[in-house]
């Protein structure tokens, strides 16, 4: 069993984690703001991703470029650049961004918000391609199909809504 944890690890709760497909990588958000990207052989933290103002809710990471997402109570989505370690675009939502998920083998990603609003956005230009609307809360979770046409998600009004997007 490895644990990772101590100096230059998060200095407070977790709150999200994702694998890359690949298995080498982790990365981590939590609520001191920030992510970490963290090697599964040695357990050691190999990034410090700091640029959000508040909790880090939902992380992702790109299994076709080395891209990496965090998603804040601070209503931002970062797109991060996981070989500089720097921003490479910050999308703006109206609310607490609370889900995100790339499309297999893309760049681009969806992303759900405390608004109830489903976005999809394209990772190299940072903009938002398309605005799904349909729930009266926050979205908590989303997946999307490995083609990224079919989007399902789930919210705090209830109910869990499929998004066809062509």
């Amino acid at each position: 069993m490895l644990t990772i944890q101590g100096h230059q690890f998060h200095d407070a709760p977790l709150t999200s984690l994702d694998i890359h497909p690949g298995g080498a990588m982790a990365m981590t958000g939590g609520e001191d703001a920030t992510s970490r990207l963290v090697s599964l052989a040695t357990g050691k933290v190999v990034g410090a991703l700091r640029g959000h103002q508040d909790s880090v809710e939902c992380v992702g990471l790109c299994d076709g470029l080395p891209f990496a997402l965090s998603g804040s109570l601070d209503g931002t989505a970062i797109l991060w650049d996981v070989h500089s370690l720097s921003v490479r675009h910050t999308c703006a939502h109206e609310a607490a961004v609370t889900s995100l998920r790339w499309v297999p083998g893309t760049c681009t990603f969806y992303s759900g918000c405390g608004g109830g609003k489903l976005r999809l956005w394209d990772g190299r230009t940072g903009l938002c391609v398309r605005t799904l609307t349909g729930h009266q809360d926050a979205i908590l979770d989303l997946w999307a199909s490995p083609d990224g046409r079919q989007v399902i998600t789930s919210s705090d009004d209830g109910t869990a809504r499929v998004f066809n997007v062509v």
